[in-house]
């Protein structure tokens, strides 16, 4: 059964939704970004002629909101909904973490080595070609925002290709499924999960891809799942695919901001993550004192 074999490839850990899971990463980076629920005004200010359409009328009735503004108890939907088409968004969290980056990395490290292969990974560390400069500041501010960056690093399964092909990957937080530590507060094993779509070059068909990567201290192991939709239909595709892991480790390293305080917890604490609640508050605020000086002139 497709379905049944998606849900178990998407089934994830419970820390995915506590309070340093998939809800913080999103507010976090839409706070950085000034997209999402802070971007209220610029969707009303472009869709006029369809407010009413945007908007969930039934405000606190369960439905979800195009904003992180929150009703007052005596707003009617109404004031909310022209509250929320005024509200600016005066953006704190990009300037502490583009700061901050920018000092922190304004001078490389120095590395070296004797290993003509280290070498050469190190001038092109993924298939971006980025060198080990370029790579480490952006994992870094990853890590800034979300508190955490996890980093995955592969060569081809052929024994033929592997020499000098090392490839690092910066991995979403989302893609991080499932995992587990082990007494010794190393990974024992992981479970990476990617989606996206595609077009078939040969006929234009919209393809939806759900990899999902298995990987012990000894072995490996994925399946992909394909999914095209043609004529109203779905043809469904499964490969798998696995083989040994001769490093005796898990190739997923993680680079923590700040480490919590629980032993042998993959999340880390964001370098905003008390400064996030503070901006939405403001924003709050802010909206409110927008909506008076307009009601009022």
């Amino acid at each position: 059964d497709p379905e049944k074999l998606r849900e178990a490839l998407l089934e994830g850990n419970d820390a995915r939704g506590g309070d340093l899971g998939c809800a913080w990463w999103r507010i976090v980076r839409d706070a950085y970004e000034g997209t999402g629920g802070f971007a209220r005004s610029l969707r009303a200010a472009s869709t006029m002629d369809a407010r009413a359409a945007d908007f969930d009328r039934l405000v606190g009735a369960g439905n979800a909101r195009s904003t992180y503004l929150t009703p007052f108890s005596r707003e009617s939907p109404e004031q909310f909904q022209s509250r929320a088409d005024r509200s600016g968004y005066t953006n704190f969290v990009a300037p502490i973490i583009d700061t901050y980056h920018g000092h922190l990395t304004r001078h490389r490290a120095t590395r070296t080595s004797t290993s003509d292969v280290v070498n050469a990974w190190w001038s092109k560390v993924d298939a971006e070609g980025h060198d080990i400069g370029e790579f480490m500041a952006l994992v870094t501010k990853r890590a800034q925002l979300d508190g955490w960056c996890a980093v995955l690093t592969d060569r081809p399964k052929d024994p033929t290709q592997r020499a000098g092909v090392t490839t690092s990957t910066i991995l979403d937080p989302e893609e991080i499924r499932d995992w587990q530590y082990g007494r010794d507060g190393a990974l024992e094993w992981v479970k990476i999960v990617s989606e996206w779509e595609t077009e078939d070059p040969t006929d234009g068909v919209e393809v939806e891809v759900c990899e999902a990567s298995y990987w012990t201290r000894a072995e490996w192991a994925r399946v992909r799942m394909e999914t095209r939709k043609t004529n109203g239909r779905e043809q469904v595709s499964v490969t798998t695919d696995a083989g040994d892991n001769p490093t005796g480790r898990v190739p997923v390293s993680v680079l923590r901001w700040q480490d919590s305080v629980r032993c042998r917890t993959l999340y880390g604490l964001s370098q905003v993550y008390c400064v996030v609640p503070l901006v939405l508050a403001l924003f709050n605020v802010e909206s409110e004192l927008t909506h008076h000086l307009a009601n009022v002139n």
